[in-house]
């Protein structure tokens, strides 16, 4: 019990718990103009020590972060204090000069929001939202499969016709990727090793349904890889809004590190991870944790000490931008140390 509460104090000391005081750099500048490949984050980071809290210091709630005011390359950024506070805001078309702001008229047709600076590289997140990462076992279970390929082959690719099984009601002309089911994912904190939470998918490519029934033909559309037999089908996801809204997860929440994308053996920044908590046990898309590698061993000096305690080191920050029941996908944001499987995650 007593290693136990050292170990959670340890933790609560690297991780400083979160604290409502907004701590902006020393070498802060007082206003920026944004550039095209910027993020929320990164802009955000030039101002605060904590670049996760940009909503705040941007000074918006949940609706605001969900149809946001865009800011655009070029605007102008300004940081001022407000009741003691430090306030980022924006001027549209505004340029330094001399000292002075000017501003310049500029038009801006609505609904041309791909220009806008997203909260997070785009070119990053975008794969790992749009192919299967990881499947649960009820997805597996009723995902339809491919069954055949033409001519007899027993391997397909692109604009190649392929049939499966299980499609019989679905939408002629509707996208589907395909994939192969890779390792189980286990709970890192099940003491049995045994707790499956899900599966690798390896994405193969995309097919769109060109004739439903009870044996339905599919055109791959795309292949990166050999399709086979026992290969399954998802459905292609919707575009999402990918306004993330960061902040931190509870003081005593705890996670764990299952997996780095790809079976890697360690990651780093931009780095997807999978998480073994999801929404049954509170995850929320946006929740921000410091990563702690177990790290030196504490010599032990007094007998009555435990043999020995590890020393877990800060290794970086994620963020969570998808959940399932219990595993959600994860984005390294900031890394300073290697990040492995096993490593803990904790309240920033």
């Amino acid at each position: 019990m007593r290693k136990a509460i050292i170990s959670l104090l340890m933790i609560a000391g690297l991780t400083g718990v979160h604290a409502d005081e907004l701590a902006l750099k020393s070498t802060h500048p007082d206003t920026y103009t944004v550039k095209r490949g910027d993020t929320l984050w990164d802009i955000s980071g030039k101002f605060l020590k904590q670049p996760w809290r940009w909503p705040e210091i941007w000074n918006l709630n949940k609706d605001e972060i969900k149809n946001p005011h865009w800011i655009y390359p070029g605007d102008l950024i300004t940081l001022d204090m407000v009741n003691g506070k430090p306030r980022l805001s924006r001027s549209r078309g505004a340029k330094m000069s001399g000292g002075l702001v000017k501003l310049s008229p500029q038009v801006r047709v609505q609904g041309l929001d791909a220009d806008a600076i997203p909260t997070i590289p785009s070119s990053v997140i975008d794969p790992f939202l749009s192919q299967p990462i990881v499947i649960t076992d009820q997805q597996l279970k009723s995902s339809p499969r491919v069954a055949a390929g033409a001519e007899g082959r027993l391997s397909y690719g692109q604009h190649d016709f392929i049939y499966a099984l299980g499609m019989k009601d679905e939408k002629v002309g509707s996208d589907w990727q395909i994939y192969r089911q890779g390792r189980a994912l286990i709970d890192p904190e099940d003491k049995d090793k045994k707790k499956v939470l899900g599966y690798e998918a390896l994405y193969l490519g995309d097919a769109r349904l060109d004739v439903a029934g009870d044996v339905s033909k599919l055109l791959i559309v795309k292949a990166e890889r050999e399709i086979s037999q026992s290969d399954r089908l998802l459905a292609a996801p919707l575009p999402t809004l990918r306004n993330y809204q960061p902040h931190a997860v509870p003081a005593d929440f705890a996670a764990k590190v299952v997996s780095t994308y790809g079976d890697m053996a360690e990651g780093g920044q931009y780095y997807m991870v999978v998480v073994n908590k999801g929404q049954q046990e509170g995850m929320e898309v946006g929740h921000v944790m410091n990563v702690l590698n177990a790290g030196r061993l504490i010599v032990k000096e007094e007998t009555s000490e435990a043999d020995h305690y590890t020393l877990p080191e800060e290794a970086g920050k994620l963020m969570v931008f998808k959940t399932f029941d219990h595993l959600s996908y994860a984005l390294v944001m900031e890394s300073t140390r290697p990040i492995k499987p096993g490593d803990i995650l904790a309240a920033p």
